[in-house]
């Protein structure tokens, strides 16, 4: 029986149980939105007793950390041990951003995303699970870099796509993978001594991160991030809510000044379909902000209306 290698297999988690080498993988199906979780073939065994050996060998301690193995970059995370059992999940990581003009939205919506560049602020995504919010970030920051330069600082956990570097002819990048929980407040403060233009940071997870994300935002950064959220309001309350826990009743007053834009987004078999929010520029009275100080975010959603018609 002829040995495969993990190279040709396509996966979003590959799941490997390091007491008895039991593996399976997941894979999502872009027309039904469902992830499907498949036995790894047999025939994968040698290419995978070389991944954990590849990976013991440089992790001793079980914490989470990026490997290369073969053509593949990894991220791998040590799960905590269930009934006995020791699981670890490799994820791969991606070797470069989409093009934003090939993730689905409509030609309008491209081009309003692109306007978003030379502005300051917070640009939020939202959208449910494993609906590409990640995808779109990058691609935002990306297509930035290449078409107004500057200077960007990624802060991820774990680092997706990769970027770091030159980018275009006057864009460059940092990328900073995020091991620990407390160096997001210094990594945070790096991107503004090194005096970046934009700021990527990973999934708002915890409400100090949302904190700091809002300060970047009113410091004249352009900041991207994404939350799980269902609806475009229901990411703005997302925020509101994580913010209240550290700054208290002046979280509206902050996200107000700060927000630039809002993208709920999922997909589809044709790619990704995006409701929008963009807040005017230059203009602290208008009734998107007002909405938001005053917390009736639910009001909104008629201005996001009249706005995506006006897109279509």
């Amino acid at each position: 029986m002829e040995s495969s290698v993990l190279n040709n297999l396509s996966f979003t988690d590959l799941f490997v149980c390091l007491n008895n080498g039991e593996a399976c993988y997941q894979v999502s199906d872009v027309q039904t939105r469902r992830t499907h979780l498949i036995d790894l073939p047999v025939t994968y065994k040698d290419d995978l007793s070389s991944l954990l050996s590849a990976y013991i060998a440089i992790n001793a301690d079980g914490a989470d950390c990026n490997i290369k193995f073969r053509d593949l970059s990894l991220r791998a995370i040590q799960l905590p041990p269930v009934e006995g059992l020791s699981w670890v999940v490799f994820q791969p990581i991606a070797k470069q951003p989409r093009q934003l003009d090939t993730l689905g939205f409509t030609p309008a919506v491209v081009k309003a995303l692109q306007g978003l560049g030379q502005r300051e602020g917070l640009v939020l995504i939202c959208g449910g699970i494993s609906q590409g919010k990640t995808t779109t970030a990058a691609a935002l920051l990306n297509d930035y870099l290449h078409r107004y330069g500057g200077v960007a600082c990624t802060l991820e956990d774990p680092v997706e796509y990769k970027f770091s570097g030159r980018q275009g002819g006057a864009g460059l990048c940092y990328q900073f993978d995020i091991q620990k929980k407390q160096d997001w407040e210094l990594m945070l403060a790096r991107s503004l001594q090194v005096h970046a233009r934009y700021l990527l940071v990973s999934e708002l997870r915890a409400p100090e991160i949302a904190n700091q994300v809002l300060r970047s935002a009113t410091s004249g950064q352009l900041v991207i991030t994404n939350i799980h959220a269902g609806t475009l309001e229901e990411g703005i309350e997302g925020l509101l809510h994580f913010a209240e826990r550290t700054v208290g009743d002046h979280a509206p007053i902050l996200l107000a000044s700060a927000l630039t834009a809002v993208v709920h987004q999922h997909m589809t078999s044709f790619g990704f379909q995006a409701r929008m929010l963009i807040v005017e520029q230059g203009s602290h009275g208008d009734s998107c902000r007002t909405f938001i100080r005053e917390r009736r975010v639910g009001q909104i959603t008629s201005i996001v209306d009249q706005q995506m018609a006006r897109l279509k």
